[in-house]
């Protein structure tokens, strides 16, 4: 997957979640409404460090606070670090609930 960078000030609908004491900034971008192309677009506020990436699109995800509160909580588990410049991580969910890396997921090139 190329890098990608993300301009935050031209993310449209930025959304604020609280997740384990830290705040983030998340937005839905793409190009298209139903395109694959759509990602969740996550990070830490007030860093431009390594992003977090969702694929909303399988099964029974439901766009939302709860699914994004989760997917942040499982990425960090699994290893990201969204105050380090270590890279993005990229997972996917079929219900919201429990996660797992994409599987052409890369650690990108820091910002």
């Amino acid at each position: 997957m190329p890098f990608v960078e993300v301009n935050i000030q031209a993310m449209k609908n930025i959304r604020h979640i609280t997740v384990a004491a830290k705040n983030y900034y998340w937005s839905l971008e793409g190009n298209e409404i139903y395109s694959s192309s759509r990602k969740i677009i996550i990070g830490l506020e007030g860093t431009s460090y390594s992003r977090l990436y969702i694929d909303p699109y399988k099964h029974d995800f439901e766009i939302g606070p709860k699914s994004v509160a989760s997917g942040i909580l499982a990425a960090v588990s699994m290893g990201w670090d969204p105050e380090s410049n270590s890279g993005d991580m990229h997972i996917t969910s079929s219900d919201g609930v429990s996660y797992e890396l994409e599987s052409s997921n890369q650690v990108q090139t820091p910002h």
